[in-house]
């Protein structure tokens, strides 16, 4: 009867969420809209940028923003009068909302700038940063409580999980009987649209509604019974014996003076992350001695191996250079090191500095001079120009072919031009050509364009767009996007109603009908390579007219034109860069 009692006082509470967070519950109904109006206008096949997709996904982010800032407010005010709280309060709001309008104009000009069709790691880690950011930012003035408050959150977070779910079930079952009992029909795609209102207004309101305030004191609580019972005798055991068996392997390593495998980067930092996790949360748990001594050598302990996991991440970056994830994978090495030190150091403290840090981290990664987009261009650049002095292939601040130079040298040259290419940074290298493609390869730098992880006899087939002599012919159509597919790609791209995907050697092209799909052409991937391939034997110069599809379909006319395709003898790997035009 309690129990009941409570559920209907949370969701008596539901207002409660508009009164204390009247911005970020106003940003996630704006969002729901807009979802609903893009799953509408897929539809409706008028909606070609994803534009009201990323205009959700834009007030999602002003949602996290705005209730960081509504939290940070709340922590800055922390145990003053009514009087000095009413000043205090509104020119902390003033100050913070000013300042967060050009962060929402970054993230709007993040997703609608040029050639972005999803939102990309930057938009993601943005949201994260303030997502994790309300987690502690309102206890950043007393925080003696501080595990206790978090676990308040993630039980309000739960709480809203299981309401929105079970509200949902429900909303599909009473509309699966009244279509199948009554023939009644509401709309198109209304399971998802029902998703939607579950997950984001609805959950959201429920979790605002029941997240702790930071003037409620949370001294005296005590984990439930089931979970002590799941940290002693469960989780803990297994942690024990996974930290066996990696020091069983450092052991090997050191004693057969192996190098270490790649796979332990991650078999070390995904144990430290949730061992991380689960020190944070027993820190609180003081009458359990087994888990507290648990809490105060493993975090000793972790540092041998996280120094085996460093010295196998610079392995990998040495050879091949940084990446945007290698360069995620070594900075959450540097997070779980710095906060096993502080576990180390402080072992009676509130935690709250792990989520900081952490934050911090993630800022740094996303953005300045030290970001993973910047730190990944400079060091693929600088592996580049490294190869290029060793063979003497740059003079004058010009390219100089070279037929001799080692097969390591070839893979390092291609795989930085690879990268820069994919991440559109030619410019980087300077003393590349103006308007360097890919297909320039041999003439550039004397040695044929050779798939660098392609086997012997495995050579791909390629074909470049040289773009500058070039201009894309529209006449008699009116929609143009462009589509990057490869093999590795598992989710149909989306384009309006239209689907394309690559299976079984194929590129499937169809159309989202009756939530059915009907195939408006299929392209056989092997044609394609022969065509290419036959173009290339006959050292004849291939124009996009030579590998240009046309069809019909129903009343509509589509084309397609290739501009790159990397395709490799025994169709294990192939990419597939094209314009699709449709007429309407």
């Amino acid at each position: 009867m309690a129990y009941l009692t409570k559920i209907k006082g949370r969701l008596s509470n539901l207002f409660s969420s508009f009164i204390r967070f009247p911005l970020p519950m106003l940003s996630v109904c704006i969002a729901a809209v807009f979802y609903i109006i893009e799953i509408s206008s897929i539809n409706a096949n008028n909606n070609q940028e994803f534009r009201y997709f990323k205009l959700g996904c834009l007030f999602v982010f002003i949602c996290a923003l705005t209730a960081f800032l509504r939290l940070l407010s709340e922590g800055l005010t922390y145990n003053i009068s009514y009087e000095e709280y009413r000043v205090r309060n509104f020119k902390i709001s003033i100050i913070a909302y000013i300042l967060a309008i050009p962060v929402i104009f970054g993230v709007y000009k993040l997703l609608f700038e040029a050639n972005v069709y999803m939102p990309n790691y930057k938009y993601f880690g943005s949201l994260i940063l303030f997502a994790i950011g309300c987690f502690y930012i309102g206890k950043i003035s007393y925080h003696e409580d501080y595990i206790a408050y978090v676990m308040e959150i993630l039980y309000s977070l739960v709480t809203s999980i299981v309401y929105s779910l079970v509200v949902y079930i429900g909303i599909c079952a009473i509309y699966f009987a009244a279509n199948k009992l009554l023939g009644l029909s509401f709309s198109r795609n209304f399971y998802e649209k029902a998703a939607i209102i579950a997950f984001l207004p609805f959950a959201g309101a429920v979790f605002l509604s029941g997240f702790p305030t930071n003037s409620r004191s949370l001294n005296d609580y005590n984990f439930p019974k089931v979970l002590k019972v799941l940290f002693t005798y469960i989780i803990l055991p297994i942690f024990s014996v996974y930290m066996g068996i990696l020091y069983l392997y450092f052991g090997k390593i050191l004693i057969q003076r192996d190098l270490p495998q790649n796979i332990i980067t991650n078999l070390v930092l995904w144990f430290e992350i949730f061992l991380i996790l689960f020190n944070f949360f027993i820190s609180h748990i003081k009458d359990v001695k087994i888990l507290e001594k648990f809490r105060r050598l493993s975090p000793i302990l972790s540092l041998p191996l996280l120094g085996m996991m460093f010295f196998s991440m610079w392995l990998r970056v040495s050879q091949y250079g940084f990446t945007i994830n290698r360069y995620f994978v070594l900075m959450m090495g540097v997070f779980v090191f710095l906060a096993n030190l502080y576990l180390t150091i402080y072992k009676k403290s509130s935690n709250i500095a792990l989520p900081i840090i952490f934050t911090i981290l993630l800022s740094v990664s996303l953005f300045g001079p030290l970001s993973a987009e910047a730190v990944s261009l400079d060091s693929q650049a600088n592996r580049l120009m490294k190869a290029l002095e060793r063979n003497n292939m740059v003079n004058g601040g010009k390219i100089i072919p070279n037929t001799e130079i080692s097969k390591n040298d070839k893979e390092i040259i291609l795989s930085s031009l690879e990268y820069l290419n994919r991440n559109d940074e030619m410019s980087a290298i300077k003393v590349l050509p103006e308007n360097f493609k890919m297909a320039d390869v041999e003439e550039v730098f004397g040695f044929q364009r050779v798939g660098v992880n392609c086997g012997l006899g495995n050579k791909p087939i390629y074909y470049d767009l040289n773009s500058g002599d070039f201009t894309l012919n529209v006449d008699g159509y009116t929609k143009l996007t462009h589509i990057m597919i490869s093999n590795d790609t598992s989710v149909a791209y989306a384009y309006g109603a239209l689907r394309f995907i690559c299976k079984n050697n194929k590129l499937n092209i169809y159309k989202i009908v009756d939530e059915k799909p009907d195939t408006i052409a299929e392209i056989d991937i092997n044609q394609l390579k022969n065509r290419v391939k036959a173009f290339k034997e006959a050292n004849s110069k291939i124009s996009p007219e030579d590998l240009e599809i046309k069809g019909d379909y129903e009343n509509m006319k589509y084309k397609l034109i290739f501009d790159h395709l990397s395709i490799s003898e025994d169709l294990q790997d192939y990419n597939l860069y094209f314009y699709f035009l449709t007429d309407r």
